[in-house]
């Protein structure tokens, strides 16, 4: 192969992704080559959860079925069992749609999301953050 060929072919796959693509990684790669401005996201300084009134009045008998799934929460983070994080995304997804708890439905939502994506570090993280989740929902019912 002469060396033009070789430098065309080199330049063709510089900045190639390998499979499981990171959403960060593609993003990053993304920015190189499309035009983007920079929107900053404003943080609410209450970081207290937004329920509804009819959230309020489901949340005891959610937060019973949710506070069942914190040990396996952390077990499942542990293991990394991709089908038992899918079984958790699901169960938690349906006590969400069942109570009609916005925070679990979106919470669920993002996490089946990752999943998808097979974004380990965002799984990882989500699993860590659930029982902070449980936590400031068991504060807004007033336990």
């Amino acid at each position: 192969m002469s060396r033009q060929n070789y430098e065309k072919i080199e330049f063709s796959f510089r900045h190639y992704l390998r499979k499981p693509v990171l959403k960060a990684d593609l993003i990053a790669e993304l920015k190189r080559f499309l035009p983007y401005d920079l929107i900053e996201e404003t943080v609410e300084a209450d970081d207290a959860l937004k329920l509804s009134p009819a959230e309020l009045q489901a949340l005891p008998l959610a937060l019973a079925a949710l506070e069942k799934l914190e040990d396996r929460c952390r077990r499942i983070a542990k293991n990394n069992n991709m089908t038992e994080i899918e079984a958790f995304a699901a169960d938690l997804l349906a006590i969400g749609r069942q109570h009609a708890i916005t925070a679990v439905v979106e919470f669920a939502t993002q996490l089946r999301t990752e999943i998808d994506c097979f974004d380990i570090t965002a799984i990882k993280q989500s699993l860590h953050a659930y029982p902070e989740l449980l936590s400031r929902l068991i504060a807004r019912s007033g336990r």
